[in-house]
């Protein structure tokens, strides 16, 4: 009986005292990027990247206006951009190039590139990518 009661009051079952909040994890949505760059190989042939990819990352609304994460979305982006160069077989790439101007996240200021769903714009993701955010 003693268990049954202790089990009970930790459970906050017939008690009057405040109520157990259990905390939930902020939602989260698909922060996005494309790697738009162009690789070459040694025959002077040349082919457009990143052009029908998004990478995303799920972030939290206040992670998305801090900017905290967009290291970690442009280093992802990179990755990606050689990844789809490297699955071309090409020579070379300006995929590091393009890394460190940031042209793939800044626009006229720092991240204006990435997207964000907002009432008055869905964030499309292009055939073939998944990413559900809880």
């Amino acid at each position: 009986m003693l268990g049954l009661a202790l089990a009970a009051s930790v459970l906050g079952l017939g008690s009057c005292g405040d109520d157990l909040v259990v905390p939930t994890e902020p939602e989260t949505q698909r922060a996005c990027a494309r790697a738009i760059s162009r690789g070459y190989w040694e025959d002077g042939g040349q082919h457009n990247l990143g052009l029908r990819r998004h990478v995303c990352l799920c972030m939290t609304e206040e992670e998305y206006l801090s900017q905290s994460r967009l290291e970690e979305l442009h280093q992802a982006l990179l990755d990606d951009c050689l990844s789809e160069a490297s699955s071309f077989g090409m020579d070379w790439s300006e995929c590091q190039a393009d890394y460190e101007s940031e042209v793939w996240i800044s626009g006229v200021e720092k991240g204006s590139r990435v997207t964000w769903p907002t009432p008055d714009h869905v964030v499309v993701t292009p055939p073939g990518m998944h990413l559900d955010c809880p």
